[in-house]
Order: structure tokens, then sequence, then C-alpha cells
């Protein structure tokens, strides 16, 4: 009969130390099986991550995956460095807290730009613009330009007047040096309202204040948006006069503040019945926009047109340019809600700054949250004409 070997000195302590490690490990595993809703995870995890421990709110673990001893080596990874199943796995009402922060928007700056904290911009969508056919009058009438033919007569003739491939390549850009707002917003018909609205709404200054908003915030271009109106009388919306009403208002403006570049008379559009003049953007519906190009030509009765005497604008060329490049960026951007560029006899507000647009969205058929939601294309456009992106 064989002899059992008596326990040596070491085999002994060896028995004490398991026994030590299976009791502790036993208490680890009650104390957190108390905790209600939450199975206990393993002890090495509690000793490595104690961050995922909530201690500002008393003793509480978020709502963290289920861990299961296993041996092998991916699982216990998983199991010891828990971070990805762990935010995964938060309630929607759960901050993380610990070493680490998310940091804001604001802060996710780029330091091969001077630190300046630089607001991405849509992707295109679409290039819509052939930019080597603009010199072709037939291409710019099929793709750019439509217009009011009962005044004026839009044709090849009309626009090869100018160079379209040199006005999409000038170059607009604003003058820092000099403090106070670059951009001015007004309204010459400021009771314009939307198909939901009544008269105690903004209407169409709600949309101007959101450019400003956007602009300022998003761009960093100081803007100043007037409110005024310009009709007969508070009550009056008849829009007969306005834009003569409007026009020494707007040159007292610019005299007080040289600072100003670029003037945007922002309109909403009216059409005939209950035509809505809306496009997709980012899956929901919004107003159109429509740029709007005084000629200051009129047509006599052989079709001819013929410079007004009266009505004269020397910023008419840059004008131009200027909505035909908005008119480029707004089609490459935002090709579901860009009408064609509307070309008009008259003068309108755009002869007293070089950069100067006439904007009309939608019509009175669409609603007050659809016109909203096109102030920020309008802003961008802006901003991308303007190199400030």
């Amino acid at each position: 009969m064989q002899k059992v070997r008596p326990l040596t000195k070491q085999m002994k302590v060896y028995l004490i130390l398991m026994g030590f490690g299976l009791i502790m490990s036993y208490n680890v595993y009650q104390y957190f099986k108390k905790i209600p809703g939450h199975q206990a995870p393993l002890f090495m995890t509690c000793l490595t991550m104690p961050f995922a421990y909530n201690t500002t709110e008393g003793s509480e673990w978020f709502s963290i995956p289920t861990f299961n001893l296993s041996i092998g080596p991916l699982t216990m990874l998983r199991q010891t460095l828990p971070y990805s199943e762990f935010i995964e796995n938060m309630s929607g009402d759960q901050e993380l807290t610990g070493y680490f922060t998310i940091p804001e928007e604001e802060e996710l700056i780029s330091l091969e730009q001077d630190n300046i904290y630089q607001p991405q911009l849509p992707t295109p969508i679409k290039a819509e613009v052939d930019l080597e056919k603009l010199d072709d009058p037939n291409y710019l009438l099929s793709k750019i330009y439509s217009g009011d033919h009962k005044d004026l007569t839009i044709d090849a003739n009309l626009l090869s007047e100018w160079d379209f491939k040199e006005l999409a390549q000038k170059e607009f850009r604003l003058d820092e040096s000099i403090e106070g707002p670059k951009v001015l917003i007004f309204h010459t018909h400021a009771k314009e309202r939307f198909v939901d609205e009544d008269k105690d709404d903004l209407g169409i200054l709600a949309v101007g204040q959101e450019v400003e908003n956007i602009l300022e915030n998003k761009y960093g271009i100081e803007t100043l948006h007037v409110t005024d109106h310009f009709y007969i009388n508070d009550t009056s919306e008849n829009t007969d006069g306005c834009y003569e009403r409007l026009e020494p208002v707007i040159e007292n403006i610019l005299e007080d503040n040289p600072s100003i570049q670029v003037a945007i008379d922002l309109h909403r559009d009216g059409v005939n019945g209950d035509t809505r003049v809306v496009g997709e953007l980012n899956g929901e519906s919004a107003c159109k926009i429509m740029f709007v190009n005084g000629m200051t030509r009129l047509k006599n009765q052989e079709g001819e047109n013929i410079p007004m005497r009266t009505l004269t604008n020397p910023n008419l060329e840059d004008n131009l340019a200027f909505s035909l490049q908005a008119q480029i960026v707004g089609m490459k951007y935002y090709p579901e809600i860009m009408r064609k560029v509307y070309l008009k006899a008259y003068r309108y507000s755009l002869h007293m700054l070089p950069m100067s647009l006439l904007v009309e969205i939608g019509s009175q058929n669409d609603t007050s949250e659809e016109a909203l939601r096109t102030a920020e294309p309008i802003a961008t456009i802006l901003a991308k004409v303007l190199e400030k992106d």
C-alpha cells in the first residue's frame, strides 16, 4: 500500500493563499450582487476601471453589458476594456463621467489654420453649371436665366453685352480692415408673410433675422438687419412707391456705416393661384431661392432693349457677377431649391452697392417653417461667394 506523502510547508502556504483569494472573490461578488438591476462585474474590471463607477451620484453602476468569465483572449480583452460596449449601452439621459470629456464642436480646431474654428459646409451634391459654356448665350438661357418678357426682351442679344465667363471669376471679398457690420439685410416689402401667418407675425422679417444669426454665429460676418417697412402707413400693405421710400433710408444707413459692403433685399415671392414654390432640403420641405437682377433696360415697340434714362445703375455688371456666382454656388450645393436667376426691366434696390442681391424665396402659399429652413442656404451661399468658408 502506497503511503500518502505529507503536505510540505510550501503546499500549505499555497492552499492558505488560495482559500483567502476565494473568500475575497466571493465577498466582492456578493457586494456587487446586492446592487439592484446589475450583475457583478469581473474583479479585475473593478480594480482596473474604477472610473466607470459614478461616485458623484452614490453607489450606482451605469447600465453596462454583462461580463461572463471566459478564457478566450478576445473575450477577456472585451471584459477588461469594455469602452465601446459601455458607451453604446448608456441610456440617453445618462452622462459619462470620469477622466475625460467630449469636446464641444467649437473646440474642434485645426492647428493648421491659426486655431480658428471653421464650420463644415455641405458636401456638393452635383455641379450643375459648366463654367466652360458661360460664353454661350443659349446655355445661359437654358441653365441660368429666365425673366419677365413683358417689359424686357430676354435673348442672346441681351446676354451678349457681358462676358459671363469673366463675371464668374470676379473676386468678391470683404474688407475686414473697417470695423462695423459688413452685410446689410433689409426688406423693401417688410410685410410679406406666409400661408400660416397673420398680420401680427413677422413673415419675411423672421427669415432675415435667421440669416443674420447664421452669418454672425456660424461665419463670423457682422450683419445689420433693418426691419423698417416702407409702405405708405402702418396699416397699408400697398407696395406702390416702396422702392422710392426705401432708397433714402438705406443710403443714410450706408453713409453712417461705411463698413457695409454687401446689401441683401430679402423678399417672399408672390405667385398666381395656389402654386407652392418649395423643394427638398435635407429630407424636409424648404422654400426655393430666386435671385433677381434689374437690368435698367426697357424694350421698345420693336422689341429692342433700350437703356433707361432715369433708372441708371453704375453697379449693374458687379450685380450680375455677384448673383451669377451665388447661383453657381447654389446649384452646386442646393440644386433642389434653386430657381433660375430672374431678369427684369427695372432697377429695384440693386444700385446702391456693387455686391447687392435681391432674393425672392418661396411664395405666399408656403409656410413660415419652410421659409426659415431656407435661411441657412442663403447665408452659406453668401459665405461661399465671399470666400469666408
